[in-house]
């Protein structure tokens, strides 16, 4: 061992350890130089996405103001819902679509805020993911609140009704199962 020493390595723990410090701190002609908190918004990239931001949250407003029959019903997950939803956005040839279903899940993230509904149509379950500020939305209507039946729902999507029969998401009232409650909430004696 001719490269290591005789002695043994001593670990001092109160011996200070040498790290290197941040660039703008070497100098004092370098720390005054040092740019402010604000100039960070004169590379474009920044300031692209501030006025993104802000373009928008001016969107997400007019689409708000402009629809009352979407944004003031307050539906949630659980709810049995209908959605009063357009085939296109010619005047002439527009037809409006009704569809019923049990909320699933509810998505925010400005213009692309979405919601979930599923539902049993002709045996087959249809699921269906509608965006919130589509001018093609046209209401939403709420059937019934709660409709699962729980007091309260913790969970924020409720993706394991997928698994379940399809009686219990059955909103629209399809007569094909054998039950004789189908389409309605099961009630608790």
């Amino acid at each position: 061992n001719d490269k290591h020493n005789d002695k043994p390595i001593i670990l001092n723990k109160s011996f200070p350890v040498k790290r290197n410090k941040p660039q703008y701190y070497r100098s004092a002609e370098e720390q005054s130089n040092r740019p402010t908190r604000f100039d960070k918004y004169k590379i474009a990239r920044k300031r692209a996405n501030i006025l993104l931001d802000l373009v928008n949250s001016e969107a997400v407003e007019a689409s708000t103001s402009s629809k009352p029959k979407v944004f003031q019903t307050d539906f949630e997950r659980g709810d049995a819902i209908e959605v009063e939803y357009a085939s296109s956005m010619d005047t002439k040839t527009r037809t409006i679509n009704k569809f019923r279903g049990l909320v699933l899940g509810r998505t925010n993230k400005g213009l692309a805020s979405s919601f979930t509904i599923r539902d049993v149509v002709l045996e087959e379950t249809v699921e269906r993911k509608i965006p919130l500020h589509s001018p093609l939305l046209l209401g939403v209507r709420i059937l019934e609140k709660n409709w699962i039946g729980k007091k309260r729902i913790r969970r924020a999507k409720l993706t394991y009704l997928r698994d379940r029969p399809d009686v219990e998401v059955n909103v629209s009232g399809w007569k094909g199962f054998a039950t004789d409650k189908v389409g309605k909430k099961k009630k608790k004696k």
